[in-house]
């Protein structure tokens, strides 16, 4: 039974399963910035830009999406071959693979970019603008960096389909990272139902969540996900989320390397 209906059966309110997961989350009160994180999801609620995000039904129209050949783009071509396809497609089932991270994930991290800069545009992507997100380091600036992704001063690094191997084998360190997972998702999951959002884009920005643990798990030197890692994952979403992504896309692409349509076509 999903959460919209176990709350019906059980004659919970939003309100209700609200306060039981944030009583349980206060239960990891050892980590670090799991508060900061609380309060912003708390204050979701009453979000005027995470309701706008929330609330587009498409990026774009069919013939706005920008097509292009993955293996002209580096961090496409790499994360192709060293993350791999859903292992039982169309179900995303991480308990029998042991796969939290494959090349879905960081297409959930493109989508939750592409929703948070029409969120700030007011409309559906032009084929320009999916364009420059798609060819701009913004996805490489996120995986690398993470929380830090807008510090543009950060060179990236010289990476290959190896850094994606190492990703997609990272997976919890222990049941207590998993468990804090589920209950902040499912926290995020009651807000939607309580503000009668879209669940849809709910479960794609939690696939882009794990995309981001895995990301600064290596990034910290680490081969497993870890309850900090869970916290960092989810501050950075929100913070992709709620800020303007749009100049720094910009400042990213680099528009003469991109020009000529022989070099992504």
């Amino acid at each position: 039974m999903n959460l919209i209906g176990t709350i019906k059966s059980f004659n919970y309110s939003y309100d209700d399963l609200c306060e039981y997961y944030l009583k349980k989350i206060s239960e990891f009160e050892d980590i670090t910035r799991l508060n900061e994180l609380i309060e912003l999801i708390k204050s979701l609620k009453t979000s005027d830009v995470f309701h706008r995000y929330a609330t587009w039904d498409k990026m774009g129209e069919d013939d706005t999406i920008f097509l292009f050949d993955i293996n002209k783009v580096k961090i496409f071509k790499c994360a192709k071959k060293g993350l791999g396809y859903q292992h039982l497609i169309p179900l995303y089932i991480p308990e029998i693979t042991h796969r939290l991270i494959d090349i879905n994930t960081l297409i959930s991290i493109y989508a939750v970019v592409q929703i948070s800069y029409i969120t700030y545009s007011g409309h559906y992507l032009e084929w320009e603008e999916d364009k420059a997100i798609k060819l701009s380091d913004i996805g490489a600036h996120i995986t690398f960096f993470v929380e830090d992704f807008d510090d543009t001063e950060n060179p990236l690094p010289d990476y290959d389909e190896r850094f994606f191997k190492k990703l997609h084998r990272t997976y919890w360190e222990n049941k207590k990272a998993e468990k804090l997972d589920t209950l902040i998702h499912r926290l995020i999951s009651t807000i939607y139902g309580s503000c009668d959002l879209d669940f849809l884009y709910c479960r794609g920005f939690h696939m882009a969540m794990f995309y981001l643990m895995g990301c600064n798990a290596l990034k910290e030197g680490r081969d497993s996900i870890t309850c900090e890692d869970v916290v960092i994952a989810y501050l950075t979403g929100f913070k992709i989320i709620l800020n303007d992504i749009r100049p720094l896309v910009y400042e990213l692409y680099d528009e003469e390397k991109w020009k000529d349509e022989s070099s992504w076509k």
